[in-house]
């Protein structure tokens, strides 16, 4: 029952060979391509929409990394190939996500000016760490490693409202990779970090499924082949598999009286100063075809 998301090579790759693995994958056997495909035992097409034209391609660590407009560029001219393989196609492009490596904002711009109506997905990274700072304790690093979520959704936010400024309704959004990190030496402050953090990620990008239309945990879920032999689960699963019931679900306004607390202070590059950070975060979640509202409240104290 899942539906695979392919990514091809926009780093050393040529968008002629993108649209032959599309014409491959999702040709009829009466295609050029598609007959190969037939020859090598597979007579149906595969059902692939999503195409993501490159990874990370932001990124020095990517062969064939490249600038905000040599990447403007790129896609254009793999979205034109792809596209004349199969029009059907959903194509996913390479955004630039906040808390990164450098500053997301040229990136993206580039791309959506060059592109504007032709991007229809924005590719999403983000990997946070909380490093260790002198009169930091261990608790005062994992809630700071908690309020990161609330930052990252006012970012998300903030994208939305360019996008549609620039008249381009239909582009959504993916968090196709994230995750956060936190070591403070204490075992059990760092794991009721990472869950209250996946939770509150979760939260947001529910509060925000209008325009984020998918996320992916990376790393650490659902397996944790770093911390624990293989095959065992983390924590994260049951967290996971608890939202997972209610997919489907829409969001509902949902408003929670609730302390607050104040972190002013920035830490190393992905903690940034949030005020008034509520303490308790609420999300609901209404099954119109169970005629049930679920709600969830996250404790960040």
């Amino acid at each position: 029952g899942v539906e695979v998301l392919l990514t091809v090579n926009a780093g050393t790759g040529t968008p002629e060979v993108a649209a032959a693995w599309v014409q491959y994958v999702t040709g009829d056997a009466t295609t050029p391509i598609g007959r190969l495909r037939a020859r090598n035992g597979r007579a149906a097409p595969y059902r692939v929409r999503h195409w993501n034209v490159g990874n990370e391609l932001w990124g020095h660590w990517q062969a064939g990394y490249t600038d905000p407009a040599g990447y403007a560029e790129r896609y254009a001219a793999f979205s034109r190939a792809m596209r004349a393989a199969d029009p059907a196609i959903v194509l996913v492009a390479n955004a630039h996500g906040g808390h990164s490596e450098s500053p997301p904002e040229a990136w993206n711009d580039a791309l959506l000016r060059r592109n504007g109506r032709d991007v229809e997905v924005l590719d999403l990274h983000t990997y946070v760490g909380v490093p260790a700072e002198p009169g930091l304790s261990a608790a005062d690093r994992g809630f700071m490693l908690d309020a990161v979520p609330l930052t990252y959704e006012a970012w998300i936010a903030g994208l939305a409202r360019d996008v549609r400024t620039r008249g381009l309704p239909g582009v959504r959004a993916i968090v196709g990779e994230y995750n956060g990190h936190v070591a403070t030496g204490d075992t059990a402050v760092d794991r009721a970090a990472d869950l209250v953090a996946s939770a509150a990620y979760l939260h947001a990008f529910m509060r925000l499924g209008d325009f984020v239309v998918g996320a992916n945990a990376t790393e650490y879920s659902p397996f944790d082949p770093r911390a624990l032999a293989f095959g065992r689960m983390h924590p994260r699963f049951a967290l996971f598999r608890t939202w997972a019931e209610h997919a489907g679900a829409a969001p509902l306004p949902a408003t929670v009286e609730t302390p607050v607390a104040q972190q002013p202070r920035r830490v190393g590059r992905d903690v940034l100063p949030v005020f008034n950070l509520p303490l308790v975060d609420a999300v609901a979640l209404a099954d119109s075809a169970a005629g049930t509202v679920a709600v969830s409240l996250l404790n960040r104290d």
